[in-house]
């Protein structure tokens, strides 16, 4: 890894605003210690971006992330929402993250209720956990949605 200082960490943000698809999966495996599939530029120069900046100024402590925690169980617009019937409700925009096997996987609900993950669209959580465990999961139970 790189010396850090305040001006290479800006400068590191600035090549990222050049870089193509593949540059950015090569800085990402770099920066994460795993490949990614992802392929959205925006999504992996913003994911890119996080990593270097909390190596140089420092991750979320655990109080910290308590207190997040505890401010988005409260929040009707945060990922999940509790209905009168005690489910939760994906809501349009929310991200579901999954690491298997070492890999992290991301998947995005869309507002029709349908889900994106690598650029295709599903109608389901199942049909993508299949997708990358290659057997059969219920995609609430792989993606850990109650």
């Amino acid at each position: 890894m790189r010396q850090q200082t305040p001006t290479s960490v800006t400068r590191q943000l600035m090549e990222l605003q050049n870089m193509g698809v593949p540059a950015l999966q090569a800085r990402f495996e770099e920066l994460y210690g795993f490949p990614t599939t992802q392929k959205r530029v925006v999504t992996l120069r913003k994911r890119i971006a996080f990593r270097i900046q909390e190596l140089y100024y420092g991750g979320l402590t655990t109080a910290e992330k308590d207190i997040l925690n505890e401010v988005a169980s409260n929040d009707p617009l945060a990922n999940l929402q509790k209905t009168s019937n005690n489910e939760s409700v994906l809501l349009p925009g929310s991200r579901l993250t999954r690491t298997w096997k070492g890999k992290e996987y991301e998947v995005t609900i869309m507002d029709d209720g349908r889900f994106e993950y690598e650029g295709r669209i599903f109608r389901s959580l199942s049909g993508i956990a299949s997708e990358i465990t290659g057997s059969h999961w219920n995609g609430k139970v792989f993606f850990r949605v109650k």
